[in-house]
């Protein structure tokens, strides 16, 4: 193992001049590290004197102490994540190495255990990715990581965060996918079941998650013939079941004439003091608007019949023989009738899709 294989080959750029360190104070921490790294290569191991080192920084105008300590914890720390290569603690002779390093870097023993600890982690990281690529964690590949995560000290609870921060974009991936069409099949969830056994977790969402996906669930099966049955205050005729309930304002359009206007040719000529008699015609001309207006308001009962709305303004119903069709709005739904009316069932917005997706399996069953 030599400085060569701690730091591959790579351009230094030209240090800034004495005009743009001093005058116009520039400063190039990044040309800093790299001329660091090259200095260091060429030593291929031999311990480097500071004063080298901190030439170096005066050279790219890094005076600040803060920066030059950070640039020399990055050196040693790309240092140690070549030499502990994809899946392994440093050799002997790379810690031998390291540790010459460390001293013409001047790092403290705090540094180095942190820089240590933090390359070790990342190099556990590394193997713990390229092992998932297939989304299988076997028992045999569960112990490798372990054996590693014990090679390079890094403790249990440690070892399961990376697992945990890993499996679990992978797992929200495939929750993303199956949740991309707002349904959530049996099938899916079967799928998602065996994702997680082959990582070897329990498959768990949160309550955000979990009560998506239930309404998802739901959906899915009403599509698919399973409607559910829920109590219901109100009389139902016989054979009627009531499927679902919401708070709902019932609307319709009503148009209404906002006023008269007047137009057409017409004259007067007068035929005696204080009298004249106009000529020609007058046609009055209405103009009205369209609006949609409520007429009840209360909770919406979908059944296996109709739609009913029991309203504080008075009762409403629409029996399916009479709807051939729906409209979903982002906020309503219109229900388009064979005659009458169409009625606007305006319902909260987070209710809309679901609301809608029983409304059609009800028609679609009441036909």
């Amino acid at each position: 193992m030599s400085d060569a294989r701690l730091f591959p080959t790579a351009a230094v750029p030209e240090a800034p001049s004495w005009f743009q360190r001093v005058v116009r104070g520039i400063s190039d921490p990044a040309g800093a590290a790299a001329a660091i790294k090259q200095l260091l290569r060429r030593a291929d191991g031999v311990r480097v004197d500071v004063t080298s080192i901190q030439r170096i920084f005066l050279q790219y105008g890094v005076d600040s102490l803060h920066t030059q300590a950070r640039i020399r914890e990055a050196v040693y720390h790309d240092a140690v994540a070549h030499t502990a290569g994809e899946n392994s603690a440093p050799t002997a002779r790379a810690s031998s190495v390291l540790a010459s390093l460390a001293e013409s870097l001047a790092l403290t023993p705090e540094s180095i255990q942190r820089t240590l600890a933090e390359a070790a982690r990342e190099t556990l990281r590394r193997t713990v990715r390229r092992v998932l690529e297939d989304k299988v964690l076997s028992n045999e590949e569960r112990e490798n990581i372990n054996e590693l995560a014990r090679s390079l000290d890094i403790p249990d609870d440690q070892r399961d965060e990376i697992l945990r921060d890993e499996i679990s974009p992978i797992l929200a991936s495939a929750v993303d996918d199956a949740a991309a069409d707002r349904r959530y099949s049996p099938e899916e969830e079967r799928a998602l079941q065996a994702l997680a056994k082959d990582l070897g977790v329990d498959l768990a969402f949160g309550a955000a998650t979990a009560t998506a996906l239930e309404r998802m669930r739901t959906m899915w099966q009403i599509e698919n013939g399973q409607l559910p049955e829920v109590f219901s205050p109100i009389t139902l005729n016989r054979g009627e079941v009531c499927h679902y309930s919401v708070q709902c304002s019932w609307r319709e359009i009503r148009t209404r004439t906002v006023r008269v206007d007047y137009a057409g040719v017409s004259g007067s000529v007068r035929i005696m003091k204080g009298v004249r008699v106009r000529l020609g015609t007058v046609v009055p001309r209405r103009v009205t608007e369209t609006e949609i207006v409520e007429s009840s308001s209360g909770t919406l009962y979908v059944t296996s019949k109709r739609v009913v709305l029991q309203g504080g303004a008075g009762n409403k119903s629409v029996t399916w023989k009479s709807v051939f069709g729906q409209e979903v709005f982002a906020d309503a739904i219109k229900l388009e009738k064979s005659s009458g009316k169409d009625p606007y069932l305006f319902i909260a917005k987070d209710e809309i899709e679901y609301s809608s997706v029983v409304i059609a399996a009800a028609m679609a069953a009441g036909n």
